[in-house]
């Protein structure tokens, strides 16, 4: 029998011992794999349906505390309806063997009704998200057109920022993240006001810019006029209306830089206002004060049928023109944009004087 010797130019490869024990403990893994992959789905199994459970529980709780209708409109029942809508759809998965679609909206469904029992804890009931949402649209609309007629690229990009920003808020609310809502509103709101100041620039050196930069803050303070309601947020207010009256006396005397420089002050504390602010506006005050305006409206038209000036009749019509139109805000339901319409009034009303 012949004995083959190894070929000089290829010589025999030893396999190296601990690489054989690599490959055999390999082989062992991938066969304790096959063998294991029933238990591990129905683990999985288990797992779900634990968590569809647990998902369960947090719904009971969100429905039994909130006392929701079928008609209730406030944003917690929105995010409870959302939440069973999404746990019914988990149910529907994991019946169809879609267990990690179940799984993934039955936590998105369980994400939602704890949203609804955080919105529900809110003393409005989460009707505040909803309010600050509107209101920074209405700061929006306020600030836009004189910012986008500045032409000043730094505030064009700064309100871009303020608009993404809102929408930001938006999606988040809707998503069920009221707190995260509250917090990116508020900052589209300071953007706004911060590119409002870039666009005036150096109004001060321009009597008839810083006559336009008092008046608009003029209205922003009146559209903000529900801030009122918390107390924490009245007293930046209130000094905001203050610095705003000295404004309003320097443009007089023809110092515009200061009027100016004042104006900017009274923003700054309206800015702190609106950040302390937590409640949205109360409907029986602001009808108290249409009452109340109403009232002086009538003085006034009696004064001014035996008066005859043309100034006093123009600036009563302005007045009646705002009441009116808060009377019809306040029947829809927008009752801070009614209190600004009534504080417009007034401040037509104090012309007579």
């Amino acid at each position: 029998m012949s004995t083959r010797r190894p070929n000089p130019q290829h010589p025999t490869r030893r396999v190296p011992a601990a690489a054989r024990a690599w490959a055999a403990a390999g082989a062992w893994f991938v066969l304790g794999l096959a063998a294991w992959a029933p238990p591990a789905l129905a683990q999985t199994t288990t797992d779900v349906q634990r968590a569809i459970d647990v998902t369960q529980s947090v719904l009971d709780r969100a429905t039994g505390t909130l006392s929701c209708t079928p008609s209730d409109t406030r944003l917690s029942c929105q995010y409870l309806s959302q939440a069973i809508s999404l746990q019914g759809s988990a149910r529907s998965s994991y019946a169809s063997g879609f267990l990690r679609d179940a799984l993934a909206l039955t936590l998105r469904a369980r994400d939602r009704a704890y949203s609804a029992l955080r919105a529900g804890q809110d003393a409005t009931g989460g009707e505040f998200v909803r309010f600050s949402l509107e209101r920074t649209d209405a700061l929006l609309d306020r600030v836009a057109p004189p910012v986008r007629e500045s032409g000043v690229n730094a505030a064009l990009r700064l309100l871009d920022v303020a608009f993404d920003l809102e929408r930001r808020a938006r999606q988040q609310a809707e998503n069920g993240r009221p707190r995260a809502a509250l917090t990116t509103t508020f900052q589209a709101r300071e953007r706004a006001l911060r590119a409002l100041r870039l666009a005036e620039g150096g109004a001060g050196a321009n009597p008839a810019r810083a006559y336009e930069a008092v008046a608009r803050t003029d209205e922003l303070l009146r559209d903000a006029a529900w801030v009122e309601g918390t107390a924490e947020a009245a007293v930046p207010y209130g000094r905001a209306i203050a610095t705003q009256g000295r404004a309003h006396q320097r443009l007089d005397a023809g110092d515009a830089r200061l009027a100016f420089d004042l104006t900017m002050k009274a923003r700054e504390e309206l800015s702190r206002a609106l950040a302390r602010a937590d409640r949205p506006a109360d409907r029986s005050a602001v009808e108290r004060e249409l009452l109340a305006n109403a009232q002086n409206l009538e003085l006034a038209r009696t004064r001014a049928g035996t008066g005859g000036d043309a100034s006093a009749t123009a600036a009563l019509e302005r007045a009646e023109d705002h009441q009116k139109r808060a009377q019809d805000l306040f029947q829809q339901g927008r009752y801070a944009a009614a209190l600004s319409e009534v504080r417009a009034s007034k401040d037509a009303l104090g012309r007579l004087r």
